[in-house]
């Protein structure tokens, strides 16, 4: 599975929306999250977890911000489409 445009469309994608500021508190955060998910048949994402991240305060706006990306280009062979499951390491600096 990949997403629309590749690897440096995600990038972009990521820079521009990815928006989890912590309300309760004013530390600096900075850290390496990692995200696991299905791309589905039908590109869609499904059973998105946060699998690595220190502010369990913030990984419901990590899977909200999953949930909100387009639908990806579906792993497929010369046959049929298969679900394939995404780990999705993203830097996080507040």
């Amino acid at each position: 599975a990949s997403f629309p445009g590749g690897y440096d469309s995600l990038r972009v994608f990521i820079e521009e929306h990815f928006l989890c500021f912590p309300d309760s508190t004013k530390e600096q955060i900075s850290e390496k999250i990692w995200i696991r998910f299905i791309v589905e048949k039908n590109g869609d994402v499904s059973e998105i977890r946060v699998i690595k991240g220190n502010h369990e305060e913030l990984f419901e706006c990590y899977i909200s911000f999953i949930k909100e990306m387009p639908k990806w280009i579906p792993a497929c062979d010369r046959k049929d489409c298969y679900r394939e499951t995404i780990t999705l390491p993203i830097n996080v600096e507040y």
